[in-house]
């Protein structure tokens, strides 16, 4: 029996909220259409969709059940890798590298260097930086992960460190988003409410006759 190979590529949280936005918010949006169309096409390609599990959180956090409907196909091949022991321990070694070489603050895990919203000048919060952290660990620890797909400006920032593994952003004509971007069309883009994934989608790829709950 032929053992199937692991897909080489991850994709972070944005790259599933632009492929799941609806005709309305791209029609209005051109930026968010060019990235809608690159997510999709991304997708759509590769044979299996590998996501760290912080990052399926914050993407099922806000999808909504139409959303869910929409991309069935798309997340049905949904892998989600699990956070262990070396994933978390390599995250803390990231924000430890970032915090030697950009003098980052202790508490809110800022530096000079930090992505900012051009908008409001804010900064990602401490928690986002731990997110990102362990997004990005979880495609560096993974020995056949080649890429992480990211339109996120953190996930790049922290992607400096990585050495197996490269950060890269889906072909787009449009820049990375910064922090208050992030949250802005999170925010635009589905309501808190969950949504019931298929229990074989965690961990593994979601079988073909389940059924979104």
């Amino acid at each position: 029996m032929t053992v199937p190979v692991e897909c080489p590529e991850m994709v972070d949280t944005l790259v599933l909220v632009y492929a799941s936005m609806t005709t309305s918010r791209t029609t209005k949006d051109p930026a968010a259409g060019a990235r809608h169309e690159t997510c999709l096409d991304l997708l759509r390609r590769l044979p299996s969709v590998r996501v760290s599990a912080i990052a399926w959180l914050e993407y099922t956090r806000l999808l909504r059940p139409d959303e869910y409907q929409r991309m069935e196909p798309i997340l049905r091949k949904v892998v989600v890798e699990r956070l262990d022991r070396p994933i978390v321990e390599f995250a803390g070694e990231l924000l430890r590298k970032r915090r030697a070489t950009e003098h980052v603050c202790p508490r809110c895990l800022g530096s000079d260097r930090s992505e900012t919203c051009a908008k409001c000048g804010k900064r990602y919060s401490a928690q986002q930086r731990l997110n990102d952290a362990l997004i990005v660990s979880t495609a560096q620890v993974l020995e056949t992960v080649e890429t992480l797909w990211s339109f996120d400006g953190g996930v790049h920032e922290l992607g400096r460190y990585c050495t197996s593994c490269q950060v890269r952003r889906p072909q787009s004509d449009t820049p990375l988003l910064d922090p208050e971007e992030n949250r802005a069309l999170a925010a635009a883009s589905g309501t808190s409410r969950l949504v019931s994934v298929p229990p074989s989608s965690l961990g593994t790829a979601a079988a073909d006759d389940d059924e979104p709950g």
